[in-house]
């Protein structure tokens, strides 16, 4: 039994090893499973971002592809302007070499009164490029009918005063000096005229772009054109988007009236220009929205359009560039004071407790604007729509008035001052719920008011 016994016991023991053996290599085959179906996965990324590598490689060939016909056609452009310059230049060397012509004749060109031949007005028009002269064309023709009549009568009284005098060396450039001094007086000092793009000479694709807007019917068709195509214009094409917004604004400018409706349906498109990146861009937008609040046809249509747009010139006053803050400071002030309306008043406050000092300056002095604007005009008439918001605004001020920021105090002070000659009554009121050092403060205000309103009695006397 003995020897029977050791075989079963080593039998057991064989199997119990080989079951142990069956277990490790079924672990294994797990792992090395588990470690394919690893590698696959990482084998099907890979093949999907190899070809999502060999689509952008394609479009990179196809955008190589398209630059380079770009560059072939910039480069025949330029060898057509050289082409024409040499044509030009050949053109005025001959003008030079042409013979003098008889006295005798019945007709003679470049001549004065004592029969002496004047060759100032061939030199001065052969020096002239072709670009001054397309441009003093178009000009011309855009200028309102006025200022064509007023420019004829000045050159007409001109030739007549100086028939019997040799003419000038350089006519041309005078009379063109004094076209630009007329139109440059005519525009508004505060903001620059956007009327210009309508004129000026500009490359080949925003010139068809341009003819194609001026082809649609006068006034808001026009606009409507132009932000259809800002629509539809992608983030690399900033070029035409800052030739659009610019071609909006003198479009605004030339026809002096703009449907609210057009500004509401595209406020978030306006949204986005202001919020890019781009200061060209910014500045545009900015520029357009202010053309937009001046020649609106319902200006309190236009506080509920202006109402979307605060919060984001707002946020733009963070931004540490100093052209984009200053366009949004400045499309603020000039949208706000275009407009007049109590609108604006509710949002002003809404974005007021802010952490930031420009912000919180930006916002006082608005408010204080509209006090300003509002008072200028008939404050009875006004009186019972700012009177809901007096209350808010003396709030304001007996919070502000002790910020830790001294620029915060001073507008503080200048929208108190404003404040009191609206509501004298709420002014007292404020005051006497107010601190010691804070009534001190704003009475020195209304004391400086009354000593400068004084002043300016006795200068009218004078």
């Amino acid at each position: 039994k003995n020897p029977q016994q050791n075989r079963t016991a080593n039998y057991e023991k064989q199997i119990s090893s080989l079951h142990a053996e069956k277990d490790r290599i079924s672990m294994e085959f797990e792992t090395m499973h588990l470690s394919n179906c690893d590698i696959n996965k990482n084998n099907a990324s890979l093949k999907t971002h190899l070809s999502a590598m060999q689509s952008k490689l394609q479009n990179l060939e196809q955008e190589n592809v398209r630059l380079r016909q770009q560059n072939q056609q910039q480069s025949q452009h330029i060898q057509r302007l050289e082409q024409q310059l040499a044509n030009c230049s050949t053109k005025s060397d001959v003008s030079h070499m042409i013979s003098k012509p008889d006295n005798n004749n019945a007709i003679a060109w470049n001549f004065n009164v004592d029969g002496k031949e004047n060759t100032t007005t061939t030199t001065t028009a052969s020096n002239i490029p072709a670009a001054i002269a397309v441009a003093t064309s178009a000009t011309q023709k855009r200028d309102s009918p006025e200022i064509e009549t007023e420019s004829a009568a000045v050159t007409v009284m001109d030739t007549t005063k100086d028939a019997d005098k040799p003419l000038p060396t350089n006519t041309t450039a005078t009379t063109l000096d004094r076209d630009r001094d007329s139109s440059s007086s005519l525009r508004a000092p505060s903001i620059e005229s956007m009327k210009d793009i309508l004129d000026k000479r500009l490359p080949s694709n925003l010139d068809l772009i341009r003819g194609d807007i001026l082809a649609e019917a006068a006034g808001n068709d026009q606009l409507l054109y132009s932000l259809n195509l800002l629509q539809k214009c992608t983030t690399d094409e900033w070029e035409l988007r800052n030739f659009l917004m610019q071609m909006i604004g003198g479009l605004c400018e030339e026809n002096r009236a703009v449907d609210c409706a057009l500004v509401y349906d595209a406020r978030h498109l306006i949204k986005k220009q202001l919020t890019d990146l781009r200061s060209t861009i910014v500045k545009s937008a900015c520029e357009m929205l202010v053309m937009f609040s001046r020649y609106c046809d319902d200006s309190n249509k236009f506080a509920q359009c202006l109402t979307h747009f605060i919060p984001i010139h707002l946020d733009g006053l963070y931004i540490t560039i100093a052209c984009i803050r200053d366009a949004h400071q400045q499309c603020l002030t000039h949208c706000i004071s275009n407009t007049r309306s109590f609108k604006c008043i509710q949002v002003l406050l809404k974005t007021l407790p802010s952490k930031h000092c420009l912000v919180r300056v930006a916002v006082i002095d608005l408010l204080s604007l509209l006090l300003q604007n509002i008072g200028n005009e008939d404050w009875n008439q006004q009186n019972f729509k700012m009177d809901k918001y007096a209350d808010a605004i003396a709030n304001v001020i007996r919070t502000y008035i002790t910020d830790s920021k001294s620029d915060v105090r001073k507008s503080v002070k200048r929208l108190f001052e404003n404040f009191a000659v609206c509501f004298p009554q709420k002014a007292r009121q404020a005051l006497s719920n107010m601190d010691m050092n804070s009534q001190k403060t704003l009475k020195k205000c209304m004391a400086n008011q009354k000593s400068e309103k004084t002043q300016r009695k006795n200068n009218n006397s004078v």
